[in-house]
């Protein structure tokens, strides 16, 4: 039936949403965010030399900076990969 056609669809977009994966990274590449394609944030890796408390600032902006990174990417490759429904 062509629900059942749609709930199959359905279900095969939403696994392949959650398996794709992307990796962001800031400007100054010491910190790295990876997302699935539902844009959970899977991993955070942050380099070492951020780790002081003096940095905390910085470190802040790094995370916003790679996770809006790994968004965008995220974003890119969905619009490619999963069809839409019309």
């Amino acid at each position: 039936s062509k629900m059942k056609d749609l709930q199959s669809n359905f279900a095969e977009i939403q696994k392949k949403m959650e398996t794709t994966l992307i990796t962001g990274n800031s400007s100054d590449e010491k910190v790295h965010v990876t997302v699935n394609g539902l844009r959970q944030i899977l991993n955070v890796e942050i380099d070492s030399s951020l780790m002081n408390i003096d940095s905390k600032l910085i470190l802040q902006a790094r995370l916003v900076e790679a996770s809006n990174d790994a968004l965008v990417k995220i974003t890119e490759i969905l619009k490619k990969e999963v069809p839409m429904p019309m």
